[in-house]
């Protein structure tokens, strides 16, 4: 079963497992790794049953607690999730990773402080866990604390160089600071690490737009959409960027696109307006004003 289940086989992992419970159904190990083996699959409920048979078969196993927090959080449950981390941290206190999971669900739930502080715990057991720094990074970002998210996205690259999200995140920093230059180049960094990553040519495109490069903005989310055709926000980004070249026709066109996606995005809606506004379409500009304002 561990065999297969390395090998992303998951079906016939599972059946292996299976019969180790028949030949033995108190092998908590084996309910375990079924447990994982279903969560894989996205198959939450099934794990979870899998997670409970190991913790009542031996209450004081840490793993089936984090691993049963995992499925939990994916339910978005996340209060029973954060249970099960709790558990899993009692009963062992350097568990670095349930450190780390506890942090996320409460980084979910806007407790960016409770976060933070497990995050420093997890990076305090392991000073070299590229993935806490970056989770941190996020967290002190929720909080406008943007130097601190850059300092810790500069180490979590330089515990992980190939990362192309905390690339992405750290311009995203570097953006809120109006620190352009660096907040493109991170960008640029992410998009070759990762040539399929819409969000840095999103992101980036945002970048030029705020410089009053507006080719090379709609040149970026012209990539973005080609990756993400159902990106709302980037037809709407398209389209201001179309605006201030005075391309009014086609900037309508994105926002068109941008309304169909999310037919409730006001500032689509108010953006259509101005340039059916620019174009001397009254009627037109004054409902999609109105539309905005119910919105």
């Amino acid at each position: 079963g561990l065999a297969y289940y390395a090998l992303k086989q998951y079906e016939e992992a599972i059946a292996d497992y299976d019969s180790a419970i028949e030949l033995d159904p108190e092998y908590a190990t084996a309910h375990t790794a079924r447990g994982l083996a279903y969560y894989d699959q996205e198959q939450y409920e099934e794990a979870i049953a899998d997670y409970d048979s190991a913790i009542e078969l031996d209450p004081e196993y840490a793993l089936a607690h984090n691993n049963r927090g995992l499925a939990y959080y994916r339910r978005e449950q996340y209060e029973e999730a954060i249970a099960d981390y709790d558990k899993a941290i009692e009963l062992d206190p350097e568990y670095t990773t349930a450190h780390n999971n506890r942090g996320i669900a409460y980084y979910d739930q806007g407790q960016y402080e409770e976060a933070i502080a497990d995050y420093d715990s997890a990076i305090e057991l392991d000073p070299e866990y590229a993935l806490a720094y970056y989770n941190r990074g996020l967290a002190y970002y929720r909080r406008g604390q943007y130097e601190e998210a850059i300092a810790d996205y500069g180490k979590a690259i330089e515990l992980d160089p190939e990362n192309a999200a905390t690339h992405t995140a750290r311009g995203l920093a570097y953006y809120a600071l109006k620190r352009y230059e660096e907040d493109i180049a991170n960008y640029d960094k992410a998009k070759e690490q990762n040539p399929e990553d819409a969000s840095a040519y999103h992101n980036r495109g945002f970048a030029y737009y705020i410089r009053g490069q507006y080719e090379e903005a709609i040149a970026d989310y012209d990539k973005a959409i080609e990756l993400n055709p159902e990106d709302a926000l980037a037809f709407n980004n398209r389209g201001l960027a179309y605006s201030r070249l005075g391309q009014y026709e086609e900037a309508i066109a994105n926002y068109d696109k941008a309304i169909s996606l999310d037919p409730k995005d006001a500032a689509a809606h108010r953006n259509r307006g101005l340039a059916y506004d620019n174009l001397g379409l009254d009627e037109e500009a004054y409902a999609d004003y109105d539309m905005a304002k119910e919105l």
